[in-house]
C-alpha cells in the first residue's frame, strides 16, 4: 500500500500547528512546531521533496529550501531567516513560466501545486527536478541586423503556438528538448526567430527516448509526425508539422554523446550519404525566455553557436546561401546508406 500525505492542523497556545503525518504509521512527518505560516510558500528543497514518503524531518535541524513571493519579502519573521534557505520568486506579467532569484536567476514552468494551508509542494517532484536543474537563464543578447527583407517567411504567433504545443507534448513524454540549430541561433543572437529561416530546430538527448515516444507521436492528435530518419542507434530525426499541414515544419534531432563531444546526424534522401555534427560536449542545459515562453538552450552557448557556424555566427547568412549538408563548421560525411538501408531509414508519413 502506498503512503499517502495528509495534514492535521491542531489549535495549540493560540497557533496553529501544521503536521505532515505518515497515513499508514501515523507518525510525523514534518513538523513546523510553533512557527506560524502567515502567507504562501513552496517547498523547494529537492533532497527534502524526494525524501517526503519516507524519511521524518526536524525542522530545527535541517536548513530548508523555501520559495516565498517576492511582494511577502518585506514581512518574513527573523525565525524564518534563520530556520530556512529563503529563495524569493514571482510570476512576470504575460509569462508563462516562474522567476526566482536564487544564488543565480532561474525560471521554470507554471507547475501544479498541493496546498496544505499556506505551504505548497510540487505535485510532481521528479518533473520539478528536472524543471530545476535546468532552470538557470541565458538571456539574448539582441542585436540588430540589416536585411534588405525584414517580412519573416515563418508566421510568427502560429510558429511559437506550435513550439510550444511540441514542447509540451514531449515534456508529457519525459524528453526535454532545446532549441538547435538556426532557432538556437536565431533566438540568441536576436531575440526572436530569423525571418529567413524556413523551419524550427529542437534537439534532445537520445537517453530520453524510449520506443513509446515514437509510438505516441505517430497517433497523437497536437501534430503531425511527417518524416523519420535514421534509428536510435545511430543518426536519428524527427520531422513534425501543425495538424493542417502546413508551416511551421519543426525538426527534432536526437543527440548522442561521448567523453568529450555532442553529436547529431544528417541524411541526404536522394543518394543516402550520411553527416555528423560534432558538438562541445553538451553537459548542462539552462532556460531562456522566448518570446514571452520559456525554452531550454545549451548553457555554453557561444563555444556551441561557434563550433557549428564559425567564430563570425554573429553574422547574417540568408538561407538561400546556407546549404544543410555543406556551410555547417561542425560537419563532416560519415558513411553512405545502401538502397535498402535507405528505404528503411527514410520514412514519410501521411
Amino acid at each position: 500500500m502506498g503512503i499517502l500525505l495528509t495534514v492535521h492542523i491542531s489549535y495549540h497556545q493560540k497557533k496553529f500547528r501544521d503536521v505532515f503525518v505518515d497515513s499508514v504509521t501515523k507518525n510525523p512527518i514534518l513538523s513546523y512546531n510553533e512557527v506560524k505560516l502567515e502567507f504562501p510558500v513552496i517547498l523547494i528543497d529537492l533532497r527534502f521533496l524526494r525524501s517526503l514518503p519516507k524519511k521524518r524531518w526536524d525542522p530545527n535541524e535541517d536548513n530548508i529550501k523555501i520559495a516565498v513571493h517576492i511582494r511577502d519579502g518585506d514581512k518574513l519573521p527573523q525565525e524564518y531567516l534563520q530556520r530556512y534557505e529563503i529563495v524569493y520568486y514571482e510570476q512576470p506579467l504575460n509569462k508563462s513560466y516562474l522567476l526566482f532569484q536564487d544564488e543565480v536567476t532561474r525560471i521554470i514552468p507554471n507547475i501544479s501545486l498541493e496546498s496544505y494551508g499556506n505551504l505548497s509542494i510540487p505535485q510532481d517532484v521528479e518533473q520539478f527536478a528536472k524543471f530545476w536543474e535546468r532552470s538557470e537563464i541565458r538571456r539574448c543578447i539582441g542585436l540588430e541586423i540589416e536585411r534588405s527583407q525584414m517580412k519573416p517567411y515563418l508566421p510568427v504567433k502560429k510558429t511559437l503556438q506550435n513550439m510550444i504545443l511540441l514542447q509540451e507534448y514531449l515534456i508529457s513524454l519525459n524528453v526535454y528538448p532545446f532549441l538547435f540549430g538556426g532557432t538556437l541561433l536565431g533566438w540568441f543572437r536576436e531575440c526572436g526567430i530569423i525571418p529567413h529561416t524556413k523551419d524550427i530546430d529542437f534537439a534532445a538527448f537520445i537517453e530520453e527516448y524510449k520506443p513509446e515516444v515514437l509510438e505516441e507521436l505517430q497517433k497523437n492528435k497536437k501534430l503531425f509526425l511527417w518524416r523519420v530518419l535514421g534509428k536510435p542507434s545511430d543518426f536519428f530525426e524527427f520531422t513534425l508539422k501543425p495538424l493542417d499541414r502546413g508551416e511551421p515544419l519543426m525538426d527534432l534531432f536526437w543527440l548522442f554523446s561521448s567523453k568529450n563531444e555532442s553529436w547529431t546526424g544528417g541524411l541526404k534522401g536522394d543518394d543516402g550519404t550520411k553527416y555528423k555534427y560534432t558538438y562541445p560536449r553538451i553537459r548542462k542545459i539552462c532556460a531562456c525566455d522566448f518570446l514571452g515562453h520559456l525554452f531550454w538552450v545549451p548553457c555554453d552557448l557561444v563555444a556551441f553557436l561557434s563550433m557549428e557556424y564559425g567564430p563570425k555566427w554573429y553574422l547574417d547568412y540568408p538561407t538561400s546561401e546556407f546549404i544543410w549538408y555543406k556551410s555547417h563548421y561542425n560537419i563532416k560525411m560519415n558513411g553512405k546508406l545502401n538502397s535498402k538501408e535507405l528505404k528503411e531509414l527514410q520514412k514519410y508519413y501521411k
